[in-house]
């Protein structure tokens, strides 16, 4: 059996195709494949999996068979995580240069942002002013450090107001419309639960008043019996004594 073969048959892979599915990741392995450095580290690992793993392979073939469904089971639910992050970050399906360019707008959004808001306030009020704002700098500064202070704190609104009407209420909304749907199979399975409840109480009834009735036909015709019984001895006794 080949190394391949073995280790194919060892190791999951559903997870490490999803995985290398994303053109992210894709690239970084070729990346890594033509560079020198990935070659030789790539050499190196096959080298060490020849030395040492190799060779104790078939000694490992009975316990992979034996945890093979183990290993499958967390494939499986690895790979049902990977779907749901997918749907969460459809980012990563895209290409490299636009995952690349996106998180570093990410990263550097906290140094830009201010910066950029700060550039914007100081040109404003410098071309209302033109030269004169030289003249009295300080005046100047506290006017844009107040108009710096005044963005960010409509900008901080804005996206509190986004994030309300767009997450929050949608949200609340969709809570809202579900509540009587809640309230209604609550109630439906609570009737439902009540005839389940009286059918059995009826069925149990009905078994009752069978056996009270069974057992007083049996009583019944038990005392017509002993009656019966109780005449036949009287008539042989008499019958004895008319004898004598």
């Amino acid at each position: 059996m080949s190394s391949q073969q073995t280790t194919g048959d060892m190791m999951p892979s559903k997870t490490m195709d999803h995985v290398a599915s994303y053109p992210i990741v894709n690239d970084t392995i070729e990346a890594a494949k033509s560079h020198p450095i990935g070659q030789k580290s790539m050499e190196i690992a096959n080298g060490a999996y020849q030395r040492f793993i190799e060779p104790v392979e078939p000694y490992m073939r009975k316990p992979a068979s034996m945890a093979k469904p183990y290993l499958h089971k967390v494939d499986e639910f690895a790979v049902s995580g990977l779907q749901q992050l997918d749907q969460r970050a459809p980012l990563l399906q895209e290409d490299s240069q636009t995952v690349i360019d996106t998180g570093r707008d990410y990263i550097t959004f906290p140094i830009r942002y201010p910066l950029s808001v700060w550039q914007e306030e100081y040109n404003k009020q410098a071309g209302s002013r033109g030269e004169n704002h030289n003249i009295f700098f300080p005046m100047f500064l506290f006017v844009v450090v107040t108009c710096f202070s005044l963005h960010v704190y409509r900008d901080v609104y804005r996206f509190a107001i986004d994030f309300l009407n767009n997450v929050v209420k949608p949200k609340a909304q969709e809570a809202r419309k579900k509540g009587p749907d809640y309230a209604r199979e609550a109630r439906d399975t609570a009737q439902q639960y009540a005839q389940v409840g009286q059918e059995k109480f009826d069925e149990y009834s009905k078994k009752g008043q069978q056996k009270a009735d069974q057992y007083s036909s049996k009583a019944e015709q038990a005392g017509k019996d002993a009656k019966g019984q109780a005449q036949q001895t009287k008539e042989d006794a008499k019958a004895k004594a008319g004898s004598k």
